[in-house]
């Protein structure tokens, strides 16, 4: 029997709730800064680059499913490597930006129900996040992926090393693919230097189960005819998905943010 799907629970919108809205929204407002969405710009291009050079492999270079599959790989692993340096770095200053995550995100539930003219908010406006468990996640599940990895590439007697020594283009790609994390750490680190209060962006907890589940498809699809293909072109395809549904909802961020702006100069 299929399993019932979560409940999306609503709670309506009190006096004390608007109070706090206008308490936090400046706040808010200041910390959505146009260097924050730039941040968050290069974050999301990483996805665009991973998939786009893997459906060019694909259909115009006609690459191997296994160069596609490290270069989808390398793209995931530097990820979760930016943001494990991050939080050994920073930190002190993620637990109190995730801490103010919570009033900022509680004040941007309450934009997008202003600017619809709703009374009512999602319950998990009010949720708090933890930085520490994402980084956690990430390297728990990317540490166990790494090993069924490595065993599922000697199964298929594949050597990775050797496989990258012997393909120029492969190479260049890895470094393409490499490079635009490696943007924003450098980013991130120079905020760190330069300014107490610059936001650092921070996408931990994902990247991790993502490859847990690619290697389990890997291990049910892998023996089928073509399946290690078909699935390598899914990968590809579904990443640039996420980084199109991303950078629209990069659009709605700025647009919010122009809607305070406004709604803030009125009072």
């Amino acid at each position: 029997m299929a399993k019932p799907q979560r409940e999306i629970r609503y709670i309506d919108i009190s006096a004390a709730m608007r109070s706090r809205f206008q308490q936090c929204a400046p706040a808010a407002l200041a910390r959505r800064s146009p260097a924050r969405l730039l941040a968050q710009l290069l974050a999301m291009l990483q996805w665009l680059v991973i998939g786009s050079i893997g459906l060019l492999g694909v259909f115009v270079w006609h690459w191997s499913s296994v160069a596609l599959l490290l270069v989808w790989l390398a793209g995931i692993a530097v990820g979760i490597v930016a943001d494990l340096t991050k939080w050994l770095f920073a930190r002190g200053r993620l637990i109190r930006q995730l801490e103010t995550f919570s009033d900022d995100q509680f004040t941007w539930h309450m934009v997008a129900a202003m600017q619809h003219n709703e009374q009512r908010l999602r319950e998990e406006a009010t949720h708090v996040h933890r930085p520490g468990v994402g980084i956690a996640f990430d390297l728990g599940f990317g540490a166990l992926a790494t090993l069924l990895f490595a065993l599922w590439f000697r199964h298929e007697g594949i050597d990775v090393l050797a496989t990258i020594r012997a393909d120029v283009a492969l190479q260049r790609a890895l470094l393409a693919v490499v490079a635009t994390p490696l943007v924003g750490l450098l980013s991130t680190l120079i905020t760190l230097g330069t300014s107490r209060d610059g936001e650092i962006d921070y996408q931990a907890g994902g990247r991790g189960l993502g490859l847990l589940f690619v290697i389990f498809a890997l291990m049910f699809f892998g023996d089928m005819e073509d399946g290690v293909d078909k699935l390598v072109v899914f990968i590809n395809g579904a990443t640039i998905a996420v980084g199109l549904l991303a950078l629209f909802g990069l659009w709605l961020m700025w647009r919010e943010r122009d809607w305070l702006a406004k709604h803030l100069a009125k009072r």
